[in-house]
Parts: C-alpha cells; sequence; structure tokens
C-alpha cells in the first residue's frame, strides 16, 4: 500500500468537460493520483471515453440535483486494485477488507449508503437513460 497519496482533481462542472484532458494530460511524468471530479458529469462523454475515466479515480455525486439521486452519497471508480482497496478500508473506518476484528490500518469513516439510500439510487439508475436522453432533447432545443 502507498505511504503517501499526491492528487489532483480536475473537474467536470455541470458535465463540461472541455478542459479535462489538458489538464489530466499535465499530471503525466509527475507521480500524481488524478482523482477525477466527475460528480456532475453522469452520462458524459470526451473524445468517446466517459468522464470519470481519465483520472487513476473518478468521483460521481448521487446529490438531489444531479441526474442520479439517493438522496445523499456518491460513487467512486478506479480501475486501480491498490486505490479500490484503500476505499473500501477508508469507507468501513479504516479497517482491511474481510478483517472481522477491530484492527484498523488508517483512519477512515462509516461512509456507507443505507438500505433507503441505495434503493433511490438504483431506481435512479433505471431510469437514467431515459432521463438524461429528455435533457439532452431539452438542451438541442434550447441551442437551436
Amino acid at each position: 500500500m502507498r505511504s503517501t497519496l499526491e492528487v489532483t482533481l480536475p473537474e467536470s462542472s455541470s458535465g463540461d468537460s472541455s478542459a479535462i484532458l489538458q489538464r489530466v494530460s499535465g499530471t503525466l511524468g509527475r507521480n500524481l493520483t488524478v482523482i477525477e471530479d466527475a460528480c456532475e458529469a453522469h452520462g458524459a462523454t470526451l473524445d468517446g471515453r466517459v468522464v470519470g475515466s481519465f483520472g487513476d479515480m473518478g468521483l460521481f455525486s448521487f446529490y438531489a440535483a444531479h441526474l442520479i439521486c439517493s438522496a445523499e452519497g456518491g460513487m467512486l471508480v478506479t480501475g486501480d486494485d491498490e486505490l479500490a482497496a484503500l476505499a473500501r478500508s477508508i469507507r468501513t473506518h479504516g479497517r482491511r477488507r474481510g478483517e472481522l476484528h477491530f484492527q484498523f490500518d488508517q483512519v477512515g469513516f462509516n461512509s456507507k449508503m443505507n438500505d433507503l439510500e441505495a434503493a433511490i439510487g438504483l431506481e435512479g439508475l433505471e431510469i437514467f437513460d431515459a432521463v438524461f436522453a429528455t435533457r439532452r432533447r431539452y438542451l438541442t432545443r434550447i441551442w437551436e
């Protein structure tokens, strides 16, 4: 596990990801972990890639004002097994994965959704494509 984690947070504000590639490419060779703030970019793509997949981690918010809502909470995505293990540990008070005893490797939190929030979020996933298409249709009308 890494002893330190230096990060940069490129942001996709309101789904506008036009500068994300420049920000991420500016970190290459600098030994930084890129945590991409995609909290408001549900469904957004850039150059054929899903926003939230450009960095080492992507963060999405499920706050009430966003396309997928679960009242509170969010989602972290990563293809890095070490970062995924760290995130799982932090969300369970700093415990190691599968550890039942009170042994903590780092500071952590109780950051798990409750069942009601999860149910609301799952419904949001079910209707996401329809809601996204409707919003895109309205946006197209505004631009005309």
